[in-house]
């Protein structure tokens, strides 16, 4: 935002780290030792039948790297352990 050539540009300030439903799930399992058990439901039930699923979502990070010198500091991995510490699961 205090970069002048990135006014009134919309760009991803995320991850462009690849990460299924599925593995994200297992991890959360994983990391907050819960024996919780995974529960597979067609997509119409979850959402309707007028959802259109997207197979893949990653964010390309090109514009913003274009725009300014970033570069992500915090993984998926790094992002949940601090989320569960903030929720007191360590």
């Amino acid at each position: 935002m205090e970069q002048p050539k990135a006014y009134g540009q919309i760009v991803n300030i995320g991850s462009d780290e690849e990460t299924s439903i599925l593995e994200l799930a297992k991890l959360i399992l994983k990391k907050t030792g819960s024996p919780s058990p995974l529960k597979f439901i067609p997509y119409n039930e979850a959402y309707g039948c007028d959802y259109k699923d997207i197979p893949s979502r990653r964010p390309s990070l090109d514009k913003l790297k274009s725009l300014i010198p970033y570069r992500p500091e915090w993984n998926l991995d790094k992002t949940l352990e601090q989320m569960l510490r903030e929720l007191k699961f360590h």
